[in-house]
């Protein structure tokens, strides 16, 4: 086959085979292979969308699940793994797969998820919205206010579809929350306060791009998990953090990577019967890799609103029998609403003197998957609604996260959060 995997030469698509035919060996660029799709419509004629994927991590199969969800077809897959793309298409009946970036600015493709870490996202992304296409992308936006902010106005000006993977919010339990905690028979908002914990990075575990500063960047609790919280309470609310206070801890930073597995180069840790360290005379000098990380571990953060309350959060990925659990909880003048995503279906509320009463919602048991599909529906919608996160959002999240790093490396020093988005706005 011609051209090597992952050089420029790799600037066509290789169309999948249907069952039972043998695979053609010839390369096919995109824009032969994949047709522009045309659709009647009240008398005029329109183009309908052309989708594709890119990347191929465990969350591009939420993404392709939840655009089969929607009842669409999905163009095309891209990844510089030419192989992994292939992969990609067979499993979800994709009719191409391409390891060339430049393969989504076919004009026959008008939606790119983008599914690829967030140190990477500014480059992709702007091309993206050079060429027109509209961008769902996975959270963060990006990792750099500046980067955000570019991306942000470059959407508005090309007048495309801009959103950030943030499903939370499409919870049935958080829409109702968001409902009541901003009517008028909550009161003013006096405190918040909750915790995202999980359990996936405890010794030993898999070593991935999350601890690759290049692609992931200089946090993983906060960017990764974080994110979510600190849109939920926006989300909720309507009231974003002023300025936050934030001590990290950083566990186990010396690691050794051996098998495409860390472990802890401590032996502290080890205990009997669980050898889970690996001392520096047991490293392998062919095959192992020392590592040294400074990314947190967990983050405790304090943060006060627009309004002047203050708030507290607790993010961790060392809490073990914690998969994947949300919690936050807005106290008002005249009630109380908690929400956990370990029981994603209800929603505790209270007033002062009365009994904990809990509204059961019939959709959400499949927690991320159904509010992913959710997200997706709205955003092939087009509709114009503030449940959709947008670029904007993402600025927002960014400045939130970058003061949160500026205070704990600054021994928690109260840090302003400077949200040039809002007031560009203003």
């Amino acid at each position: 086959m011609p051209g090597k995997k992952g050089s420029i030469a790799w600037d066509a698509l290789i169309p999948v085979p249907a069952p039972g035919k043998p695979a053609k060996k010839t390369l096919v660029r995109v824009t032969e292979q994949i047709p522009r799709k045309i659709a009647e419509g009240k008398g005029e004629m329109r183009y309908t969308e052309g989708i594709a994927i890119l990347g191929t991590g465990s969350i591009a199969h939420s993404h392709a699940n939840a655009i089969r969800h929607c009842g669409k077809q999905i163009d095309l897959v891209v990844n510089p793994h030419v192989e992994a793309a292939q992969q990609f298409a067979l499993l979800w009946n994709i009719p191409q797969w391409s390891g060339d970036f430049s393969a989504l600015f076919s004009e026959s493709i008008s939606d790119v998820h983008v599914c690829t870490p967030a140190g990477i996202h500014y480059e992709q992304v702007k091309a993206l919205l050079l060429h027109g296409k509209n961008v769902l992308c996975e959270k963060p936006l990006c990792l750099k206010e500046d980067e955000a902010l570019e991306l942000a106005k470059l959407a508005r000006e090309k007048g495309v579809r801009a959103v950030i993977d943030l499903n939370v919010r499409f919870n049935p339990a958080c829409i109702a929350a968001r409902e009541m905690i901003q009517s008028d028979s909550f009161g003013d908002i006096w405190l918040t306060h909750g915790t995202y914990l999980q359990e996936f990075e405890i010794l030993p575990t898999a070593y991935t791009w999350r601890y690759r500063e290049e692609v992931a960047g200089n946090m993983r609790a906060v960017t990764e998990i974080g994110s979510h919280w600190i849109d939920l309470l926006y989300f909720l609310t309507g009231i974003r953090i002023r300025r936050v206070s934030a001590c990290f801890n950083r566990l186990q930073k010396d690691r050794v990577i051996r098998d495409n597995m860390m472990y802890s180069a401590d032996p502290a840790t080890a205990t009997e019967g669980n050898p889970v360290s690996i001392t520096e005379t047991d490293v392998r000098s062919d095959t192992d890799r020392v590592l040294h990380l400074e990314s947190e571990d967990a983050a405790i953060i304090s943060y006060e609103l627009e309004n002047g309350r203050f708030g507290s959060l607790v993010l961790s990925e060392i809490s073990a029998g914690h998969q994947n659990t949300i919690e936050i909880t807005v106290s008002g003048a005249k009630q109380t609403i908690s929400w956990n995503a370990d029981e994603p279906t209800k929603l505790c509320y209270a007033e002062k003197g009365g009994p904990l009463s809990v509204r059961q919602f019939a959709f959400g048991n499949n927690g991320f998957n159904d509010t992913i599909c959710e997200l997706v529906k709205a955003y092939y919608e087009d509709v114009v609604s503030d449940m959709l996160p947008t670029f904007g959002d993402g600025v927002y999240l960014v400045a939130v996260c970058q003061a949160i790093y500026r205070s704990a490396n600054q021994d928690g020093t109260w840090v302003v959060v400077e949200d040039r988005e809002k007031r560009k706005k203003e």
